[in-house]
């Protein structure tokens, strides 16, 4: 037993993997030998080690879309539906059949990850090399998922500071604040409005979905001719 624990509290060398070899995860066990001289330099090793690489992951599955968009402009599919075009996909993806990289994800959960970066990647790059009417020919929305994030979380927080004032005390309890707090929750409504995209509409909702939209737009332009009834009143002696 006792070499057993002192084999477990072992401690691991200064890694000097080649690039690509995996990096061995470590205990505070396989630490407890090294002083701090060493612990100092192990720390530095990997801090490192972890500037140089900080940015690879992404800059590699960056460059595996810019590949996979080449294949299609090569097979003449820029949809990446043809079955030539698809074998080849396959064939990259086969690459990464590895085990899994951490010990929470399966490799199955870390190919599907990644497969789902590559794909943000290619949508923005296809912006990049079509025009707008190559988008809308091959019916793919001109906004890249970059713009269209960006635009989600314009929504997202427009309607996080509609909420937040609307459920303010202070709206409840200072009339002043209130008449503030609707200044705030008019320039919030026009700013989701805004985030509302005439090339969604067009080239990606259905039918059903359109009307639906248009539905909502009416029940929301009413409600503005309700409140505008009072806006452009004048009180009298005022």
């Amino acid at each position: 037993m006792p070499s057993e624990v002192q084999r477990r509290r072992k401690p691991q060398k200064l890694s000097t993997s080649a690039p690509g070899e995996a990096l061995p995860a470590l205990s505070v066990d396989d630490l407890a030998d090294e002083g701090e001289t060493a612990l100092v330099a192990r720390g530095k090793a990997y801090a490192e080690r972890y500037a140089q690489i900080e940015h690879e992951p992404e800059t590699l599955l960056r460059n595996i879309a810019v590949v996979l968009v080449a294949l299609r402009r090569h097979h003449d599919d820029m949809r990446g539906r043809s079955v030539a075009y698809r074998k080849a996909a396959a064939e990259i993806y086969r690459a990464a059949d590895i085990a899994p990289n951490t010990r929470v994800r399966s490799a199955t959960e870390t190919k599907d990850r990644m497969q789902q970066s590559v794909r943000w990647h290619i949508g923005n790059l296809l912006r990049d090399e079509l025009d707008e009417r190559e988008l809308k020919d091959l019916n793919l929305s001109v906004a890249s998922p970059l713009e269209r994030q960006r635009a989600h979380r314009a929504i997202r927080s427009a309607l996080s500071k509609s909420s937040k004032a609307a459920q303010s005390p202070e709206t409840l309890d200072i009339p002043v604040q209130a008449t503030a707090d609707h200044l705030r929750l008019a320039n919030a409504a026009r700013n989701i409005v805004a985030q509302l995209s005439p090339d969604v509409i067009d080239n990606a909702m259905t039918d059903g979905q359109r009307v639906k939209l248009h539905e909502e737009l009416g029940a929301l332009q009413e409600a503005i001719r309700v409140l505008r009834r009072h806006t452009g009143k004048r009180r009298s002696g005022a």
